[in-house]
């Protein structure tokens, strides 16, 4: 099972049970993902860590109460000063420490979805602009409603009447009013004519 589902079963925190497996307390196996590499456990593993969590508490310790940091402060010494300051450090360098994997591994899928994109290739040099220079209506991705009157023959109120009764879709927000028409699109509509 994944840190989550162990953290439930254990009833602790998935932060606790971080704390455990970076102590060495408990025992998991770790797999690659797309995610990156994941953490699994065993229920044996984690009924040998609650067994042994239970014989190490004090009696007098409720036995369903199975976190340590939950525990009354007549069971647990409490920590000084010092050592409290230095455990909100190690919290807050921890939590600096997912976050940042968090964003490398959003990072990596990022990165990779953008090289399976096709779109996102490099175009062909006959084809990127230079300066000054403008692409033909023949070579555009998106067309203004008058460039796909023009390219396809159909009339512009023709065209705004599709998009009106949703026959054409078009990107709105892009190029103001009616938006404009993929070229895909267009050649759907035409095709459906």
């Amino acid at each position: 099972m994944d840190k989550k589902k162990a953290a439930d079963y254990l009833k602790i925190s998935v932060r606790q049970l971080q704390r455990h497996m970076s102590a060495k307390r408990i025992s998991y196996t770790t797999i690659k993902t797309p995610r990156g590499d994941e953490a699994v456990f065993t229920r044996e593993e984690l009924n040998r860590f609650k067994k042994e969590r239970r014989e190490g508490t004090d009696a007098t310790v409720h036995p369903a109460v199975d976190d340590p940091e939950r525990q009354t402060s007549n069971t647990l010494e409490t920590p000084r000063q010092g050592e409290q300051t230095a455990l909100v450090a190690r919290d807050a360098l921890e939590s600096i420490a997912e976050l940042i994997h968090g964003l490398q591994v959003t990072q990596a899928g990022i990165i990779e979805q953008m090289r399976e994109r096709p779109a996102l290739a490099p175009a062909p040099d006959d084809v990127l602009l230079t300066a000054g220079k403008t692409v033909s209506i023949e070579n555009k991705l998106m067309l203004t409603l008058p460039e796909a009157a023009e390219l396809s023959g159909i009339s512009v109120d023709h065209l705004r009447s599709a998009v009106r009764d949703g026959k054409l879709k078009t990107v709105k927000g892009i190029g103001g009013g009616y938006g404009k028409v993929k070229r895909a699109e267009l050649d759907r509509f035409i095709k459906s004519l």
